[in-house]
């Protein structure tokens, strides 16, 4: 007695899964009808391959995540002996890829959720990385538009912007800690200087070796004060807000002076 209740509670478990699942059940009567529109991922498998059971419930995942992308399916090749004659299963599973009726395609990916996304994603032209990318792009810009006032400049723009203005420059490394750490702290300091004598800068000294060789940065952040024609002043401080508009505005006024 005890034997058939875990049987019927088994069945019960098995139809409750499937009923769930999104995982499309292709059969000889249906199939050329259902898969002439729309991307379709098809699991040919046997009931007693143990391989087909691990994929089971990746496929029934993948099958959530396909959305309306594309649609995730599945042939029981013990039943369905013309489908598997048709296209060729000699093996088991076998994921056979097909896009608007067209000719199947083999699909040799690991047999992960990850993988399968990866190939439908490429397929419609969308390259996750490169998505990451963007977003990373767009971080990168909302970081820039809150360091607007600070003027970055390399090895071409260098002298040109020079001509126009003194510039206090932090010549860093994006590697460095300290410049990290230092790095709100300038970016407050530009913000408070848009009309200034001088121009509040910053060259990446990875990207701008040249440059930063020119003016003999040794290590990293280095400031510096520089007048056209004139030996750039360092900054040796104490890496505050207040501390380097003092340095900055008393070497403003001693230029001007000067001049």
């Amino acid at each position: 007695m005890k034997s058939v209740l875990v049987v019927l509670l088994a069945a019960c478990v098995i139809g409750a899964i499937a009923e769930e699942s999104k995982v499309v059940v292709l059969t000889e009567a249906d199939f050329e009808e259902k898969t002439k529109e729309g991307l379709w991922l098809i699991k040919f498998f046997a009931p007693w391959c143990g391989h087909c059971k691990r994929l089971a419930p990746t496929w029934i995942e993948l099958a959530e995540k396909a959305g309306d992308k594309f649609h995730v399916a599945e042939v029981d090749c013990t039943v369905e002996k013309n489908l598997a004659t048709k296209f060729g299963i000699r093996g088991f599973p076998t994921i056979k890829f097909i896009a608007n009726g067209g000719a199947a395609e083999e699909v040799r990916v690991p047999r992960t959720v990850e993988a399968y996304m990866d190939y439908i994603n490429k397929y419609l032209g969308v390259d996750e990385k490169k998505e990451e990318k963007k977003e990373e792009e767009k971080k990168e810009e909302k970081k820039e538009e809150k360091k607007a006032g600070v003027l970055s400049l390399t090895t071409a723009t260098f002298d040109a912007e020079l001509e126009k203005k003194p510039l206090a420059v932090k010549f860093f490394a994006p590697w460095c800690g300290h410049c990290k750490r230092l790095a709100p702290t300038w970016e407050e300091f530009a913000a408070a200087n848009p009309d200034s004598a001088f121009v509040v800068a910053e060259v990446d000294c990875t990207a701008q070796k040249d440059l930063c060789n020119k003016y003999d940065v040794h290590g990293y952040p280095t400031i510096k004060y520089l007048v056209k024609g004139e030996t750039p002043v360092e900054f040796h401080g104490a890496r505050t807000k207040e501390a380097l508009q003092s340095w900055a505005d008393g070497l403003a006024k001693k230029m001007h002076s000067e001049l």
